[in-house]
């Protein structure tokens, strides 16, 4: 039987899945610079080059990190099926698995547009 827990871990695998869909369009090229959606800052604001550039690298560290999440998270699932663990602990560790890559995408993306 499924468990709320397990069904916490699915949720996370569908946050890496809409990573991994946002990330689409940035890659494409298809987000022009705005407000609202892509890698923003007054560098990459500053130049369509660099924005370009910037958001392409920026969906690329965002799609190998919602693989890792969605690996992850069902990894976590699939744990929790068997060890029926509590609920507090499947968030605590899918929200570290999300953090962590997340923020490692974003650190990675910082040091590249540095270079730009």
């Amino acid at each position: 039987m499924i468990t709320i827990g397990t069904l916490a871990a699915l949720c996370f695998v569908g946050v890496g899945f809409m990573f991994i869909l946002l990330s689409i369009p940035l890659i494409a090229g298809r987000v022009k610079p705005n407000g609202l959606y892509g890698y923003r800052t007054r560098k990459t604001l500053s130049s369509e080059p660099i924005w370009y550039e910037a958001n392409r690298f920026m969906g690329r560290e965002l799609i190998k990190a919602g693989r890792v999440i969605v690996i992850g998270s069902a990894c976590l699932a699939a744990a929790n099926l068997i060890m029926r663990e509590n609920l507090a602990t499947i968030m605590v560790l899918g929200m570290a698995l999300t953090s962590f890559c997340v923020i490692a995408a974003i650190f990675r993306s910082m040091a590249y547009v540095t270079r730009l």
